[in-house]
């Protein structure tokens, strides 16, 4: 099952290409599985009988922001924010029977697994063109914390970090259709 909604809002200036967006996105998902698995051994001649059950529940929230200005003739600055939220909820368990006993559950494959991760973005660029030179310089800022956690043995890890990308490009062109 999947379901998904979103809001999008785009502002137009007086100014040409004057533009502001701002997008929100919603979406989850569950999916459940469920298997028999049966084998024989065949030195013992015991039969196993396992059930494999593994129920995934999946949510992810995203709201992005941008702003184009432009500058002078050909000039452009560009702005932006970026938050997307992710959870994913992983619950397995296997319960065993061997030659027709009572089903227990088998503790090695048994747990509730949740993975979080929450990035936060931001971006700032700006190009010209001046003559048959053109530049396009940026800088992207990323921070991501990042959770997983076994739940029934509460083994839990985080990961805190951030990322800088800087950017430049630079062009010439050459003829109206060459760059």
């Amino acid at each position: 099952q999947r379901w998904e909604t979103a809001i999008n809002y785009k502002k137009t200036f007086e100014k040409k290409d004057e533009v502001l967006t701002v997008d929100v996105q919603y979406s989850k998902s569950d999916d459940l599985e469920d298997s028999d698995i049966n084998q024989t051994n065949s030195f013992t001649g015991d039969l196993t009988n396992q059930n494999a059950v593994n129920t995934e529940v999946n949510g992810t929230f995203i709201a992005q922001t941008d702003y184009i200005l432009p500058i002078r003739k050909e000039g452009r600055l560009e702005m932006g924010y970026r938050m997307t939220l992710r959870q994913i909820e992983n619950d397995f368990s296997v319960t065993e029977s061997i030659n027709g006993g009572e089903a227990e559950i088998n503790p090695d494959f048994n747990n509730d697994f949740l993975f979080t991760e929450d990035v936060y973005a931001g971006y700032l660029q700006c190009g010209n063109k001046v003559g048959s030179f053109s530049y396009q310089l940026g800088l992207r800022t990323e921070r991501s914390i990042v959770s997983t956690q076994l739940k029934l043995t509460d083994e839990v890890n985080n990961w805190d970090y951030t990322n800088l990308f800087p950017s430049a490009f630079l062009g010439y062109e050459l003829t109206k259709q060459t760059t």
